[in-house]
């Protein structure tokens, strides 16, 4: 596993950012991130190099859930009651500290590594604590952007780009001051000559005026300003 990707898991088990970088740093110095690494030399295991009693420990935890103690989602569930339980003294430490260099310096009476690598630990916490802050991390980082329409309750949402240019209603054109079926008619004679305003050109050709298609498009007319009955 990469760094980010113990970073996600360890949030996911409620570590806060700063504590779940730290973790993921220490990770990568102990196992590369490898929940399956094996020291033979020590007989250290797993993301932590867990050994001894500890391993028994986690061995024991996951046979309880028919799993692998070499599962990394069973290794970060252990470790979070290991720092509960037999090791709350240190993790409470751990928890308590309250940014990344602290909870890196609090993580080696939890881990108790005998090597100098702090300063490795402690650069790997705060290149991923860095990263996390830089960016959205887990299901954030892919989550779609989608285009301006209606939400929840029916709110218009205000469109933007190439939606913002489509053509607007008739109705939205300001009613003619003669309301008269005369001064409709007129209204309706001067349309059929012309194509309307809220049209593109050469989206509709209109037929030659006649009375039938007169009184047609003026009774539309009315309709659509609410005119008469």
């Amino acid at each position: 596993m990469n760094g980010l990707e113990l970073v996600r898991g360890l949030m996911d088990r409620g570590y806060s950012a700063h504590h779940a970088a730290a973790l993921a740093g220490h990770m990568l110095q102990e196992s590369g991130g490898n929940p399956t690494a094996v020291n033979k030399g020590e007989n250290a295991n797993g993301l932590l190099q867990w050994r001894l009693d500890r391993w028994d420990n986690l061995q024991n935890y996951a046979k309880g859930l028919g799993k692998s103690p070499y599962d990394a989602d069973v290794q970060m569930d252990f470790l979070r009651r290991e720092m509960s339980g037999p090791e709350s003294r240190a993790g409470g430490a751990f928890m308590a500290a309250p940014d990344v260099d602290s909870a890196s310096a609090a993580l080696k009476g939890y881990i108790r590594f005998g090597d100098k690598s702090d300063e490795t630990r402690l650069n790997n916490a705060r290149g991923l604590f860095s990263q996390i802050n830089s960016g959205p991390v887990g299901a954030l980082a892919s989550a779609p952007v989608t285009a301006a329409g209606p939400v929840k309750g029916g709110t218009e949402v205000a469109p933007v780009g190439a939606l913002a240019t489509s053509t607007p209603s008739p109705t939205s054109t300001p009613a003619p001051n003669g309301t008269s079926p005369e001064a409709l008619m007129q209204l309706a004679n001067k349309t059929m000559g012309q194509q309307p305003e809220f049209l593109e050109p050469m989206q509709l050709q209109m037929a030659r005026p006649n009375v039938g298609q007169s009184s047609q498009i003026a009774a539309a007319l009315a309709k659509a300003y609410g005119i008469g009955g």
